[in-house]
């Protein structure tokens, strides 16, 4: 537990940390379970990130499986490698690169932006809902979109015309999503 302060890890294995007021700099790790409340997060490498977050700063460089819930937060990272899941409400989300090694995508957003390129030559089966915003993918794809007045739904396949193996779900509001 870390209250205004901070913490420097050079390599920790499995780590659970809890943060308010603090920032906490870890430069590998294999899995860690963040709780953090008014914090900067800045990890250099890590297996997965699990994270609770509020009115917060995390910078990523390397992960390979991120799972934040987050409020009011900004979480960036250059690369996410096999599965990224967000439930983001009021805030921003901006990912470099997805590989095309990717296994899952799930979005979920209130009035927040997120930009996650996955990478050229992937082939995943999508479903998406984005309503009072905008929804950006690839122009390769096989899929049924439907626009409305309030929004955009699409589901298909998109690199491919089947036979997928990665999957992206979406279902945001008030928030633009770019998948490229």
């Amino acid at each position: 537990k870390i209250e205004y302060g901070k913490a420097v890890i050079d390599k920790v294995s499995w780590c659970e940390f809890s943060l308010s007021y603090s920032t906490l700099e870890v430069e590998k790790s294999t899995a860690s379970l963040i709780t953090s409340k008014y914090s900067n997060v800045l990890i250099t490498d890590i297996f997965s990130l699990t994270a609770s977050s509020q009115y917060d700063v995390y910078k990523i460089t390397n992960c390979k499986r991120m799972n934040i819930t987050s409020k009011y937060s900004n979480i960036s990272s250059d690369q996410i490698i096999y599965d990224l899941q967000l439930d983001l409400t009021y805030g921003n989300c901006n990912i470099k690169h997805i590989s095309t090694e990717f296994e899952n995508i799930n979005i979920t957003g209130k009035y927040t932006d997120v930009t996650a390129p996955i990478a050229d030559g992937s082939c995943y089966q999508i479903s998406a809902n984005v309503d009072y915003g905008t929804l950006k993918y690839s122009p390769k794809a096989n899929i049924d979109r439907h626009v409305s007045s309030i929004g955009t739904s699409v589901n298909g396949f998109i690199g491919c015309k089947g036979n997928a193996n990665s999957k992206v779900s979406i279902d945001c509001k008030y928030g633009d999503v770019r998948l490229f």
